[in-house]
C-alpha cells in the first residue's frame, strides 16, 4: 500500500485513541451540527485542535480549527449544519499541546439522513 491514499492512521503501542474519524454511507447524506472539545480540569494545558473533511476522490481539506485549554472549552453548534456527501471522511484531530499526557474529550455530532 501507499500512504498516498490514506487519511487516517491509529499509531501502535499508544494504549489510547488520538484521532476520531468516520466515514458517511452511501445513500446518505450527513451535517456537522456541533463541535465539543475540552481539557481535563486537573491540566493547564492548551490544546489545537482541526476538523478534516475528504469527499470520496478529492484532497482532503482544513473544514475548521480551533482551541480549548482548562478554563476554555470549544463549543460550536452551527445552525443547518455543514453538509457532507456520501462516501466523505471526516476527522477530528489534535495537532499541538503545551504540555504532556493532556487528557482531552473531544466530539463531532453529526446527523446522517437517507437521500
Amino acid at each position: 500500500t501507499t500512504t498516498s491514499v490514506v487519511f487516517a492512521a491509529m499509531p501502535a503501542l499508544s494504549n489510547h485513541t488520538q484521532i476520531a474519524c468516520d466515514t458517511i454511507p452511501v445513500g446518505r447524506r450527513g451535517f456537522i451540527r456541533g463541535i465539543h472539545l475540552q481539557v481535563a480540569k486537573a491540566q493547564t494545558s492548551v490544546i489545537e485542535a482541526t476538523i478534516w473533511v475528504r469527499p470520496t476522490g478529492q484532497p482532503p481539506y482544513l473544514s475548521s480549527s480551533f482551541s480549548a485549554s482548562n478554563d476554555s472549552e470549544f463549543d460550536n453548534n452551527y445552525y443547518g449544519g455543514i453538509p457532507l456527501e456520501a462516501l466523505t471522511d471526516v476527522c477530528l484531530r489534535v495537532v499541538s499541546s503545551t504540555g504532556n499526557a493532556t487528557k482531552v474529550l473531544g466530539h463531532v455530532d453529526i446527523v446522517i439522513v437517507e437521500l
